[in-house]
């Protein structure tokens, strides 16, 4: 009979309910059926690469058959968006970028969620919506047409669902905070573990722990909001940046009159088995590891319910 198969390898033959290894000798009769056992291989090469680019939804990866072992994970988080109002332009904030190794067996499943650009400003006051970037990023509230957006971070989960449902949130193992949108003449702040440009007018940078406040100092209209625990806050009125998306989102710019105003704060990053991230409590319960705060040196405060590490 037959012993080679392509992307298998024989382990043995099963003879009257009984598996021999392939090398042992058996006396059989004319009538006796031996059945081949054979064990799948990964079809891929060690280095085999998946890449997963915006779509504007979820994507899934299984791990095929045979290919058990150790995987990185690699995620950028998105830019956030520019101010175009001339002479006044911004830059987006850039997102964060994060990786790990991750021990996955035949079958696991993770959910791909990439983060999507912030919306730039209009170049004239308006009151049109500029839409935050996909998963999370702030949006302008539909107040003014001449702020830009946040950027979508971009994460790995084990529970599927729409990009906000809760349960999906708790799920991630991986996240790359993304870039806040930019104010009058600045740049919007970074993602980061714990965000980046922290000043004045700006909104705050998400932590491991919270979403960041609204920008302080204004002096007209103060419109823009907080991040929270996978989103952006809204930017402010007159040309401010929305906050990035990410584990927390930053929040939203405001402005002081006549033509300053700040960018969005920047998302945090985390990833479960790394120095300085904070994991939720259970799956059932976003808030915090208790006794675990920003700037940790345990690392355990960061180990993920799932055991993913």
């Amino acid at each position: 009979p037959t012993s080679t198969r392509t992307n298998y390898s024989l382990t043995g033959w099963s003879i009257n309910n009984t598996i021999y290894s392939p090398n042992t000798t058996v006396t059989i009769s004319d009538s006796t059926t031996a059945t081949a056992v054979w064990l799948q291989l990964c079809a891929y090469s060690i280095g085999q690469t998946w890449n997963y680019d915006y779509t504007g939804g979820a994507q899934t990866f299984t791990v095929p058959t045979g290919c058990t072992g150790t995987y990185k994970l690699e995620a950028w988080g998105a830019q956030g968006g520019r101010l175009t109002l001339s002479p006044y332009e911004g830059t987006g904030g850039s997102g964060a970028y994060t990786s790990g190794q991750l021990n996955l067996e035949n079958g696991n499943q993770m959910y791909v969620y990439v983060g999507g650009k912030g919306s730039d400003g209009s170049s004239s006051r308006s009151t049109i919506l500029v839409a935050g970037g996909y998963n999370g990023g702030g949006s302008n509230g539909s107040y003014d047409g001449l702020s830009s957006a946040g950027g979508g971070a971009t994460d790995f989960r084990i529970v599927s669902g729409n990009w906000n449902d809760n349960n999906s949130l708790i799920s991630r193992i991986m996240v790359a905070g993304a870039g806040g949108g930019s104010g009058i003449s600045n740049t919007g702040a970074p993602g980061g573990l714990n965000g980046g440009i922290v000043a004045n007018l700006y909104g705050e940078n998400g932590s491991q722990i919270t979403g960041g406040g609204p920008g302080t100092g204004y002096t007209h209209n103060s419109m823009s909001t907080a991040g929270g625990f996978g989103y952006g806050g809204n930017s402010g009125y007159y040309g401010t940046g929305a906050g990035g998306s990410g584990y927390y989102g930053g929040g939203g710019g405001n402005h002081i009159t006549p033509v300053t105003s700040g960018g969005g704060g920047g998302g945090s990053s985390y990833v479960s088995g790394a120095m300085g991230c904070i994991t939720v409590t259970s799956a059932n319960n976003y808030l915090p590891k208790s006794g675990c705060a920003n700037g940790t040196t345990d690392i355990t405060c960061s180990y993920h319910y799932s055991g993913y590490i």
